[in-house]
């Protein structure tokens, strides 16, 4: 299972995406960075120009722990233009 936050600034992404992966002690040698930054692309979505940030609930980099869960979304097709993550 997945869920995203969404961050109004690279900054607040790179900060957030920076303190997993030292805590999860990211790059390991098989894995070298926890995400990706991924802007939400299209303009006619609520949610255009955010930084969305993936939390993973199952797998080696569990997340759910840095994230407060009523601030998490579920994917939204339109946020990025043809390509559904799910």
């Amino acid at each position: 299972m997945k869920k995203y936050k969404l961050y109004d600034t690279e900054s607040e992404w790179n900060a957030k995406n920076a303190e997993i992966e030292a805590a999860l002690g990211i790059p390991d040698g098989k894995t070298l960075n926890y995400a990706q930054v991924e802007i939400v692309e299209n303009s006619e979505s609520d949610d255009h120009g955010k930084f969305i940030m993936p939390v993973l609930f199952a797998g080696s980099w569990i997340s759910t722990s840095f994230f407060n869960s009523v601030e998490l979304v579920d994917w939204q097709d339109d946020w990025i233009v043809g390509s559904p993550q799910e």
